[in-house]
């Protein structure tokens, strides 16, 4: 949130901020992060560095992220 004082009137600005997910293959130890198209991209056709097919499980939320 970024709030602009103009004098009198004060203005909030809420920003949008691209969803951010990391990407661990679980076949070749690729980690990256990916926005929520990318994430898609990879769900449907896999990883882009050795072509496995992966899941849902294989994305997190940075935060919350441990390295296998």
């Amino acid at each position: 949130m970024v709030v602009l004082d103009c004098g009198t009137k004060l203005t909030v600005l809420e920003r949008t901020v691209p969803q951010q997910f990391i990407f661990d293959c679980p076949e070749c130890d690729t980690v990256v992060t990916v926005g929520t198209e990318i994430r898609t991209e990879i769900l449907e056709h896999g990883c882009v560095l050795c072509e496995t097919a992966v899941s849902a499980d294989a994305f997190s939320q940075p935060e919350k992220h441990q390295r296998r």
